[in-house]
């Protein structure tokens, strides 16, 4: 019966992916908000049909979109949107016995799909062992007792190791190529240790690298949450120069003499329309969106909207703050 079931979505999955449209990154965070928001309403089948939407704009959806629409559509019973994620999950050789538990009406045939799958794993090895070697020599030095700038010396050259290779080898640190942490869908990879390392420390280098990455959020290819988690915290534009764009993500909260809190609220959060207005330009949804999910995560944890970044002690801290006050304000 399974193979019977599988044999007629397989043909549906294939009759989709005929109609693909050209790539199209802006359309596929739209639909992706739109499955955010519908999850949150418990409306699994309707993020399900967004999802199905997006997917046709990116060829190599992102690690949590995937964990997203493959929960979504177990919870709807919809079996187009298993067909539609496994391949991603055998490609990037995510685990999957989370998803096939007893729970589940349709667990037994996503089972089914993952034990008889033929589809070939595409995760660069190579790039892997390299990042996890720079990701070694990185915590090894700061676990240690050394100057400031024997770490900006690290920084740099595991920089330069990272963007050799990729320069090389024609690869970008996309998911569908070094998959991520844990091989889970939506933990983020060890390569963002060095990312986060680099930027903090890039203005303290003689010759920063330029990773261009505002263009690939453009293209698809890097999620906008991480630039923008990492241009917030980090106030770096990552191209040698520091920047006053701010995208709503690092809420700096210092008290004042009155211990007032919410005094201490950067001006971008009372300007919400600026604020929106650079928030879309990297695909990002609005400020007040972004405060949904993350109270919606913060009482829900099998979905996730977030990178892990954002789910430090710090910035639960300073994102519950700023609920509190958009709440104040309405």
């Amino acid at each position: 019966m399974f193979k019977r079931l599988s044999l007629v979505f397989l043909f549906c999955f294939l009759s989709l992916l005929g109609y693909t449209q050209k790539e199209n990154p802006r359309k596929y965070f739209n639909n992706v908000n739109k499955a955010e928001l519908a999850i949150i309403d418990s409306n699994y089948q309707g993020a399900c049909e967004y999802y199905k939407k997006a997917f046709k704009y990116l060829n190599e959806p992102f690690g949590k979109d995937i964990h997203n629409f493959l929960l979504a559509g177990l919870y709807a019973n919809d079996t187009l949107a298993l067909q539609m994620c496994y391949p991603k999950f055998v490609e990037r050789k995510y685990k999957y016995i989370a998803y096939t538990n007893d729970r589940f009406k349709l667990s037994p045939y996503l089972q089914y799909l993952f034990e008889n799958s033929n589809i070939k794993p595409k995760i660069d090895t190579m790039f892997v062992k390299l990042i996890d070697s720079l990701v070694k020599e990185d915590q090894t030095v700061r676990k240690g007792s050394h100057t400031g700038n024997d770490l900006f010396n690290i920084d740099s050259i595991n920089m330069k190791c990272l963007v050799d290779y990729m320069n090389n080898n024609h690869v970008f640190i996309d998911e569908n190529i070094i998959g991520n942490n844990r091989n889970c869908p939506f933990q983020d990879s060890y390569c963002w240790l060095i990312l986060w390392h680099y930027s903090r420390t890039a203005d303290n280098i003689k010759n920063p690298v330029n990773l261009n990455f505002k263009e690939k959020v453009i293209q698809g290819k890097l999620r906008p949450e991480y630039y923008a988690v990492l241009c917030d915290f980090n106030q770096y534009s990552f191209n040698g120069s520091w920047s006053e764009i701010r995208y709503g993500t690092d809420t700096k909260l210092l008290k004042n003499k009155n211990n007032d809190i919410r005094a201490s609220i950067p001006d971008y959060t009372k300007d919400r329309r600026k604020l929106n207005k650079e928030r879309k330009k990297i695909y990002l949804c609005s400020y007040e969106d972004y405060l949904k999910k993350l109270e919606y995560e913060r009482k829900n944890m099998e979905f996730t909207f977030k990178n892990e970044l954002e789910k430090t002690s710090y910035f639960k801290f300073i994102n519950a703050m700023s609920l509190q006050i958009l709440q104040d304000e309405e």
